[in-house]
């Protein structure tokens, strides 16, 4: 996530872009992927009926500890 982070600031301002929607987009990306190999979420079951994975919802898995010591995966959680 820091890394795509650091792709999209300008070098010599320091700040993001406004400009370029493609960032936001990909941080987002970025924080489900890490939350997801955290195992902190994950798709909801489909029981015994098979359903696509467009259709299957994104959930917040029950099991340990909530918080990832991470702000902004945390928040993100809630």
């Amino acid at each position: 996530m820091e890394e795509v982070l650091l792709l999209g600031i300008k070098d010599r301002e320091g700040y993001t872009s406004f400009w370029n929607d493609c960032i936001s987009s990909g941080l987002r990306g970025c924080m489900l992927i890490e939350l997801g190999l955290r195992q902190k979420i994950g798709l909801e079951s489909t029981g015994m009926r098979r359903r696509a994975l467009s259709s299957r919802k994104v959930v917040v898995l029950p099991k340990g500890e909530r918080q990832t010591g991470d702000v902004l995966l945390d928040e993100a959680l809630k």
